[in-house]
C-alpha cells in the first residue's frame, strides 16, 4: 500500500452491504454522484462570497424533479490571515474539496459510524497531501492553507433543506462536514496533516442507500466554470434515455433541456443585473462542454451541440457519443436513484 492511500476499515457487513453499488474498481475515472446534494444549490458561486464583514443567512426556495423546497445556508465564521474574523459561504473552492473527498472515499474501503438505528454518517480520514494531490490531478492547485481553510468553511457553514405538505414537513439541517478531527505536525498546515471528517447526513444517506448515479469524474473535474459542472452532472441525470439513443440519430430525443429560471434557482450561480448577462452566463458554460467533449460540437457532423429559444429562456443540449456511452452504463447500474432516496 502507497504512502498516498489511506487507511479504512468497516464497523460491520451491513454497512459493506450498503457501499457496494459506491465502490467502483474497474473504471477509476468513475465516480457516483448525489443527485439531490449536488442540485439543491448547496454551493454559492456569487460575487462577495467569500471572506466578508459580514454575509446574510441565504434563505432561498428552488424546485427538484417538480418538487419545491427551501433551502437555507448559514455562512462560516473563520479567521483570515491576519487574524481577524471573517465570514464565508462555502463556494467553487469547497465545492471541489467535496467532490474530491466522495472520490476518495468511493475508491477505498470506508470507515462508517453509526449514530443510532436511522442516522448514518460517513467517516474519511485522509492528509492534505493525499486531497492535494488529487485536486491537482484534476487541474485544480491549491495552497496547504487554502485546503485547510476549505475544510474550515465546509465545517463551520450549515445547509438546511426543507419540504412540507399538506401531510408532513421534513428538514435536514447540519454543517458540509461535521466531527472535524485535526493532527498536525507543525503550527501551520502542511503535507502531513491529518483530518477526519463526516459527511453532510444528506450525502451520507444518499451513499449508503445507494441513492447515486454514475459520472465521469474526471471530466466533471476538468470543467473550470461552476456551472458547466452543474450543467453536465445534471445533463448525466437527466438523460435517462440514452439506452434508446443511437449516434446520428434522433437528437431531439437525447437532449437536456433546461430554463434560466432553473440555472438562475438551483446551480448557486450569480444572478447578474442585466438579463443579458444571465445568457452570456449560460452560454459561457455551454461552450466550455463544448471544448471539454461533453456536448457535439457543431463542426464534426452529428449535429448541433444545443439549441436556444430566447424568448422561452430555454436551452436544450446534447451530449456527445462517449457521454452517451457512459449514461447508458450508468442506466445500468442505478435507473431510478430519486425514488431510493426517498425525493
Amino acid at each position: 500500500m502507497s504512502e498516498d492511500t489511506p487507511i479504512y476499515r468497516v464497523t460491520s457487513a451491513e454497512q459493506q452491504l450498503a457501499f457496494d453499488d459506491f465502490f467502483l474498481t474497474d473504471k477509476e475515472d468513475y465516480s457516483h454522484t448525489l443527485e439531490f446534494f449536488d442540485f439543491c444549490g448547496a454551493f454559492v458561486h456569487r460575487l462577495r462570497s467569500m471572506k466578508q464583514d459580514k454575509l446574510p443567512i441565504l434563505e432561498e426556495t428552488f424546485s427538484h424533479r417538480g418538487v419545491q423546497y427551501a433551502r437555507q445556508i448559514v455562512p462560516a465564521a473563520i479567521r483570515d490571515e491576519a487574524g481577524q474574523t471573517v465570514m464565508s459561504y462555502p463556494t467553487k473552492r469547497e465545492e471541489l474539496v467535496m467532490h474530491a473527498l466522495r472520490y476518495m472515499a468511493a475508491q477505498q474501503v470506508a470507515e462508517m459510524g453509526l449514530d443510532d438505528e436511522k442516522t448514518r454518517n460517513i467517516t474519511i480520514t485522509f492528509t492534505l497531501h493525499q486531497l492535494r494531490k488529487e485536486l491537482k490531478k484534476r487541474g485544480h492547485g491549491y495552497k496547504w492553507s487554502e485546503l485547510d481553510e476549505a475544510l474550515d468553511v465546509l465545517s463551520r457553514s450549515t445547509l438546511k433543506i426543507s419540504y412540507s405538505d399538506a401531510k408532513k414537513r421534513d428538514s435536514w439541517s447540519a454543517p458540509y462536514l461535521s466531527g472535524v478531527q485535526a493532527r498536525d505536525t507543525s503550527e501551520v498546515a502542511g503535507a502531513d496533516s491529518q483530518r477526519r471528517v463526516v459527511l453532510h447526513p444528506l450525502a451520507s444517506l444518499a451513499i449508503l442507500k445507494s441513492a447515486t448515479r454514475r459520472i465521469n469524474y474526471g471530466r466533471l473535474m476538468t470543467l473550470k466554470n461552476p456551472l458547466a459542472r452543474w450543467l453536465y452532472s445534471r445533463m448525466c441525470h437527466f438523460c435517462t434515455n440514452a439506452s434508446h439513443w443511437r449516434a446520428i440519430g434522433n437528437l431531439a430525443a437525447m437532449g437536456f433541456r433546461f430554463t434560466l429560471r432553473d440555472v438562475l434557482e438551483q446551480s448557486g450561480c450569480p444572478r447578474a443585473s442585466r438579463h443579458r448577462d444571465n445568457f452570456r452566463l449560460v452560454r459561457k458554460a455551454i461552450d466550455e462542454l463544448i471544448e471539454g467533449g461533453a456536448l457535439h460540437h457543431p463542426d464534426t457532423g452529428y449535429g448541433c451541440a444545443f439549441t436556444e429559444d430566447a424568448a422561452a429562456e430555454t436551452w436544450t443540449i446534447y451530449p456527445s457519443k462517449e457521454v452517451v456511452a457512459e449514461i447508458v452504463e450508468a442506466n445500468r447500474s442505478n435507473a431510478k436513484p430519486a425514488e431510493r432516496l426517498g425525493m
